[in-house]
């Protein structure tokens, strides 16, 4: 059984995104191991065919080492190659960052983004870790009530370049979306206002999947951490959009969604993040999508 190859590690989401390459094709899951200082232990698993999976468990400061095995009915591959990454510690408030501890910051709040998990809001993660926000029913009804219909264009593609840039590869940039034909061309959704989807971000091979623009992957993919399927973004539906459950506290769905098995989706940005999604950002967002989420 040939062992997985070119091993991504890098911070995202205050968490740590693992990807790699499959090279075999009767594997049943991929086994994934973690080690800091000590020996290498098994973190988690996933199904045949899913290559990548989010390591919220870690924490900031930590340089960690990653590797990755095959696994099935005719035994184990070779690990793969290690691949090692350091967890970005907090900037207190008050640090003068410069560019390149800005640059720390916006990985360890990941999006501040997961995403998108981020806008902050990686798919595959919350906004806030006080489920009870998600119940506040007057956020959406004030948000729905909006006089006007806010511009997709003008208004809500800003949000997500403010917080998730061309430039920020910490959070859900191209580098965090992967086209994947086994998995109808589904990944971690990038909010990168481009077309993606085509090539593979980390070294341009094509992916079999059609590029995408940043309204069509918000409005035609599916969550792929989620089971039942959800959209990220159904027009006029915020209870079965997942952008919505993310910034309104709701990401994990109840259980249905996980970043890893058994792992739910936790709150995003997380509540180390130096990012904060703006009250008013998140009920722009909601009355678009309330409105129809027009591409306006």
């Amino acid at each position: 059984m040939a062992s997985p190859s070119e091993l991504v590690v890098r911070p995202l989401g205050g968490g740590v995104h693992v990807s790699w390459r499959d090279n075999s094709s009767d594997e049943a899951s991929f086994e994934i191991e973690r080690a800091d200082r000590g020996d290498f232990l098994r973190i988690g698993a996933v199904v045949f065919d899913v290559t990548q999976l989010h390591d919220a468990n870690v924490v900031p400061g930590t340089r960690y080492r990653y590797r990755v095995r095959a696994v099935g009915e005719s035994g184990a591959s070779r690990y793969s190659e290690e691949a090692a990454v350091q967890v970005p510690a907090p900037v207190s408030p008050g640090e003068d960052a410069g560019a390149e501890d800005a640059d720390v910051a916006m990985a360890d709040s990941g999006v501040r983004q997961d995403g998108a998990s981020d806008a902050g809001f990686a798919a595959d993660a919350g906004f806030a870790a006080d489920a009870g926000f998600a119940a506040d029913a007057g956020f959406a009804a004030d948000a729905g009530n909006s006089p006007e219909v806010p511009s997709f264009q003008r208004e809500i593609v800003p949000i997500f370049v403010a917080s998730c840039g061309a430039n920020n590869n910490a959070c859900h940039s191209r580098l965090a979306y992967f086209g994947n034909v086994g998995q109808s061309c589904r990944g971690w959704l990038a909010l990168e206002d481009l077309p993606l989807g085509s090539r593979d971000p980390n070294n341009n091979n094509p992916t079999g999947c059609p590029d995408r623009t940043l309204y069509q992957r918000l409005t035609e993919l599916t969550a792929w951490m989620c089971s039942p399927e959800v959209r990220y973004v159904r027009p006029s539906a915020l209870g079965s959009s997942q952008l919505y459950g993310v910034i309104s506290g709701n990401s994990a769905r109840g259980g249905e969604c996980n970043r890893a098995p058994s792992i739910p989706l936790g709150p995003m940005p997380p509540l180390s993040s130096t990012y904060v999604l703006p009250p008013e950002s998140a009920a722009k967002i909601s009355a678009w999508i309330s409105a129809g989420a027009p591409n306006n």
